[in-house]
């Protein structure tokens, strides 16, 4: 019989980030093994051991019938009451995930990465701290830019045993492949909106036959400048995201109240003064190449300058394209409904028409 005193938690680790992966078997279990005498490990002993080893986070892959099998049902608890944040996020033994599983995933991920570049620690486990431990393992290192191959190395480096089945190598593949696709359409979308409004911030308001005359033979030489479009799409971008790192961190969900911050600081960038005083200096607009004014919409100006609260909904009749202009970056950032409803509350922050926020959505 194999106890937390014979056999003590070993936690095997490798740096990543600032912080550190942890690697282990499930704490507290009990029942047989596969590879030796059965155990039975006592679940306060192994959450100390956690707590000693510095886990900030512990991911638990087991699901709750098999949590209560190996005799540690308590195990979330136990962990919360340790101090230490537990996220639980199983899938089957020997099994590849199933695809919900990556959208919860997706929902825990940022939490983990940034624990590990503050220097903290994650713990990940699974029953033996094998098949399932090592894909979880895999999948921090890759979302963070290493290649599948090296990090499954720098895992079995780690922790010896520790391995893909080939179906779940098979899935994590896939799944990185999807994932590297979408972030090419992310760039994609972000460089072909900058391309076109730089191919047409010379002859926006021409008539196709004033441009014939003045580039008969295509528009060149192209402009290098591109116009507040593309601007007011970056700062659209930087409010989601700062709106969703407000939500993980403070419970706060509504995007509009960091979208209209970013638009405020864009505002700034154009040499207008800014209605609410307490505008944060950072990001984009500290970029030189932000701090042009480049044909900024009189719409957008004078709603943002009328802005007497972050969020505010605008009362004009405005139905301008200024609000469509950046609103490329809304999809990325939500989905199906509440995509459409972010879209119109964003748009809403300098166009008070419906029609402005029905093309947005």
């Amino acid at each position: 019989m194999r106890t937390s005193v014979s056999h003590p938690l070993q936690i095997d680790a490798f740096a990543l980030a600032t912080g550190q992966v942890g690697m282990t078997l499930c704490p507290g279990r009990k029942g047989r093994s596969l590879t030796g005498p059965a155990w039975d490990r006592d679940l306060a002993t192994d959450v100390t051991a956690l707590r000693a080893w510095g886990a900030d986070i512990v991911v638990t892959l087991v699901d709750t019938d098999e949590l209560s099998l190996l005799g540690c049902a308590d195990l979330g608890d136990a962990v919360v009451r340790a101090g230490m944040e537990w996220f639980h996020i199983p899938f089957p033994d020997t099994k590849a995930p199933h695809d919900d599983w990556h959208l919860a995933w997706r929902e825990i991920s940022p939490r983990l990465h940034r624990a590990l570049e503050e220097g903290g620690k994650v713990l990940v486990h699974c029953k033996a701290g094998l098949e399932r431990t090592a894909l979880v393992a895999t999948l921090l290192q890759c979302e963070r830019g290493e290649r599948m191959e090296q990090a499954l190395r720098r895992v079995t480096e780690a922790r010896r045993h520790a391995r893909l089945l080939p179906a779940q190598e098979r899935w994590l593949s896939a799944r990185l492949r999807e994932d590297d696709l979408r972030r090419r359409r992310m760039r994609g979308a972000f460089f072909g909106g900058a391309m076109g409004d730089i191919l047409g911030a010379e002859i926006e308001f021409w008539s196709l036959d004033q441009i014939r005359r003045r580039f008969p033979h295509g528009v060149v030489p192209i402009t290098r400048d591109f116009t507040d479009d593309t601007q007011m799409t970056l700062f659209t971008a930087e409010g989601l995201l700062c709106g969703q790192v407000r939500g993980e961190t403070r419970g706060i969900g509504t995007l509009e109240g960091p979208v209209h911050h970013a638009y405020l600081r864009w505002l700034l960038t154009q040499g207008e003064p800014a209605p609410i005083t307490h505008i944060e200096s950072f990001g984009l607009m500290l970029d030189p190449r932000m701090q042009k004014r480049r044909a900024p919409g009189m719409t957008c100006l004078s709603a943002l300058s009328a802005a007497e609260y972050f969020g505010q909904q605008q009362r004009n009749v405005s139905k301008g394209c200024g609000s469509l202009m950046r609103s490329v970056p809304l999809p990325l950032f939500r989905r199906d409904r509440e995509a459409l409803i972010s879209a119109q509350d964003i748009s809403g922050l300098t166009h008070g028409h419906q029609t402005a926020a029905d093309s947005c959505a």
